[in-house]
């Protein structure tokens, strides 16, 4: 009984101490995530927009294009080969590569 008493405290105390921290983390986040969408809000309306096109239509816009490219780069993927740093374009380092070969 007095294990019982003990042991639901414990567990009292340890839910309030969640709870404060679970609460100081979501406040956190939140102006972590706030701050982090007015500034590219900003980004993209001062860099990114089109004349009479909104913030919202810009990002809209730029997504799509994004995702055409990944579209044209998987249409074309034998082209392409991953490297440390980014993709490099197999045909081009295939003619490097052979007119190298062709200088010896």
């Amino acid at each position: 009984m007095i294990n019982a008493k003990i042991a639901e405290e414990v567990v009292g105390g340890y839910k309030k101490i969640e709870d404060g921290v679970v609460g100081s983390y979501q406040k956190i986040e939140g102006s972590v995530v706030g701050g982090f969408t007015k500034m590219t809000d900003y980004f993209v309306d001062q860099f990114l927009t089109r004349e009479g096109e909104s913030v919202e239509e810009a990002k809209a816009r730029l997504q799509k294009e994004q995702q055409e490219r990944e579209k044209n780069m998987k249409l074309d993927n034998r082209s392409w080969i991953s490297v440390p740093g980014g993709m490099l374009f197999l045909p081009f380092f295939i003619n490097a590569f052979t007119m190298h070969q062709d200088d010896f």
